[in-house]
C-alpha cells in the first residue's frame, strides 16, 4: 500500500483521487480537477477567493459576516436595506414627488401663492 503525506495527513492510495499526482488528492466538486489546482472547489461558479463557503455548493455569500450563508440565514429586512440603499432613496423621491404635485392641486391657490421660490420675483 502506497502513502502520500499532504499537509502533514497521512492518505492511502484508495482514499485518494489523483494517487499519480503528489500535489493533488481531493476533488470536492468532482470535475477532474484537484482542489490544488482547481479555483472553484465547490462547482457554483464563483472563484474561491470570492466565495464565503469555498467548499459549500449551497452557499456563497456572507453579507452580514454572522458566519452563516445568506441561504441558510437569510438577511433581515433592515439588513437588506443597508445593502441596497437606493430603494430608500427612491422611496423618498417618489412620496417627496407626490406631495408636490399635491400642493400643486390645492384648490383656492394662485400661481403666486403656489410657486415654490423663497424670494418674491421683482418686477421692473
Amino acid at each position: 500500500m502506497l502513502f502520500k503525506f499532504v499537509q502533514q495527513v497521512c492518505i492511502t492510495d484508495s482514499n485518494d483521487v489523483f494517487p499519480l499526482d503528489s500535489t493533488e488528492s481531493v476533488d470536492t466538486d468532482h470535475d477532474g480537477l484537484g482542489n490544488n489546482a482547481d479555483t472553484d472547489d465547490d462547482g457554483v461558479n464563483v472563484a474561491d477567493s470570492s466565495d464565503a463557503f469555498p467548499l459549500d455548493s449551497t452557499e456563497c455569500n456572507d453579507v452580514n459576516g454572522d458566519g452563516e450563508g445568506d441561504n441558510t440565514n437569510p438577511l433581515s429586512s433592515f439588513e437588506e436595506l443597508q445593502e441596497a440603499p437606493a430603494v430608500p432613496l427612491l422611496g423618498f423621491l417618489a412620496v417627496f414627488g407626490l406631495m408636490y404635485l399635491m400642493y400643486q392641486k390645492q384648490p383656492g391657490l394662485s400661481p403666486e401663492e403656489k410657486d415654490l421660490s423663497p424670494l418674491p420675483v421683482e418686477e421692473e
